[in-house]
Parts: structure tokens; C-alpha cells; sequence
């Protein structure tokens, strides 16, 4: 990912700020340390990304993200979406 200032650029493909309403940070309990990325659009569809960084470099991401768009308490999955979840893992 990377914070453009008109848009988030993930993979090959950029969403202008103006879709996204939010991201949240999904921690796993036994390595003790953020996993995922949810970035929500404003049709709040969740879009997962596993993070494979170091802590500085993920808070420091971070930091510059909420600067374009708000971190959210939580959001909500639907059934299928975690269904979908589980079978990907």
C-alpha cells in the first residue's frame, strides 16, 4: 500500500479518498502483534491485507493514514464474509 495524496494505492489499482470511510487494525492475541489492515469503503465493504512489517514502519503507515481517513472502533462482518475468512486461512 501506499498514501498518495489524492488516493490509497494498493497493488497496481488507486482509490481516491473520497470512497474509503475508514480503517481498522485486527490484532492476533498469540503473536501478539497487529495482523490485519481493513480499509472500508463508503459502501462499507472491508478489503483485508495482511501486514508483514516491522512495528515502527506499520505505525508510522499508520499515522500518515489517519491523516486522510478516520481509524474506526470496529466494523461489522457479515456471515459470509467470515465464512470466506475462514476457508482463505
Amino acid at each position: 500500500m501506499v498514501i498518495w495524496k489524492k488516493a490509497l494505492q494498493i497493488w497496481k489499482g488507486a482509490t481516491p479518498w473520497s470512497s474509503l470511510s475508514g480503517f481498522v487494525l485486527e490484532y492476533h492475541i498469540e503473536k501478539e502483534r497487529i495482523h490485519n489492515i481493513v480499509i472500508i469503503d463508503n459502501k462499507k465493504t472491508p478489503s483485508i491485507f495482511t501486514i508483514n512489517d516491522s512495528e515502527a514502519n506499520l505505525k508510522k503507515f499508520v499515522e500518515q493514514l489517519a491523516d486522510y481517513i478516520p481509524m474506526l472502533d470496529k466494523y461489522n462482518q457479515s456471515t459470509l464474509d467470515k465464512v470466506i475468512r475462514k476457508l482463505k486461512l
